[in-house]
């Protein structure tokens, strides 16, 4: 008989959760964000998660503690870590990566390819048979270039640097100012922000872009370079094909050059497939 399967995808603004059963019949949940920098709100939330699902999909507690299941984590970075969370969530059998490997593989399943995953971070990869190599993915502080925090900080920023003179008072550099009630405001909201409160202006940057503000399209323009440059280290034939992923990836096809645009393929799936998947696969080789 095929075991019952679950997948998980925790991330840094939320996570999500499915379970198949053997039947065919797959039930997802979502639940809050799931970030093993943030160790203790990680497992109570991913927790949650898996009482949502086994509600939902009227699996008992032991029948989850026998599922095949992988873990796909945003924040997972030693094998030892990994160990000591599926063990603290009661799945001692389960499979663990960090949630790059998950979204490279729901998105180009069995294929090859480079997938350009971009949501509240970032980060590129490429995928040749069972090898993967990887770009950025270092977080806000340090990295996650055309990410939505990314692009969300660098709006605050240029607002401000319009306030002095040093960037043009855009339409959207005004809008900015007059929800935060000016430079200072802007300044408090830097002071407590989380990427995930930066990327929630995502949204308005790319409407900005669309109507073809100066400030916004700069955002988008640097965003576009860091991954011209993120794909060419990866693949220096110009020949590879190309997957935006996430929730924001898709939204940057329409600001790629010409011969990027030729190269896009559509994603296969999300990286909650993608743990299901590799859930699948941990299956065969142990059934």
């Amino acid at each position: 008989m095929r075991p019952v399967l679950i997948g998980i995808d925790g991330g840094g603004s939320g996570s999500r959760a499915a379970c198949l059963l053997p039947d065919g019949h797959r039930t997802e949940v979502t639940g809050g964000p799931a970030n093993v920098s943030l160790r203790e709100e990680a497992l109570n939330n991913i927790k949650a998660l898996l009482v949502a699902l086994c509600t939902k999909a009227g699996l008992q507690r032991e029948q989850l503690a026998e599922a095949k299941c992988h873990i796909g984590l945003a924040g997972v970075l030693e094998d030892q870590g990994a160990k000591d969370i599926a063990v603290a969530l009661g799945l001692p059998k389960a499979t663990m990566s960090d949630d790059q490997i998950t979204t490279i593989t729901g998105a180009l399943a069995d294929g090859d390819g480079i997938v350009v995953a971009i949501g509240t971070g970032s980060f590129l990869g490429r995928k040749q048979g069972e090898h993967i190599r990887r770009i950025g993915g270092w977080g806000l502080a340090l990295g996650d270039e055309a990410s939505g925090a990314w692009m969300g900080r660098r709006a605050l920023s240029l607002a401000l640097k319009s306030c002095d003179g040093l960037a043009p008072v855009t339409a959207f550099a005004r809008r900015i100012l007059d929800r935060f009630d000016g430079a200072a405001g802007v300044v408090r909201f830097s002071l407590r922000a989380a990427p995930s409160d930066y990327a929630a202006l995502a949204p308005e940057i790319l409407q900005a872009a669309g109507q073809g503000d100066d400030m916004a399209l700069s955002i988008l323009r640097d965003g576009v370079g860091y991954l011209q440059a993120g794909i060419a280290v990866l693949d220096d034939t110009g020949t590879c094909p190309v997957c935006l992923a996430g929730g924001l990836g898709p939204h940057y096809a329409g600001f790629l050059p010409h011969d990027l645009k030729e190269r896009l393929i559509p994603a296969a799936g999300t990286a909650l497939d993608g743990a299901l998947l590799m859930a699948a696969r941990n299956a065969e080789f142990d059934p």
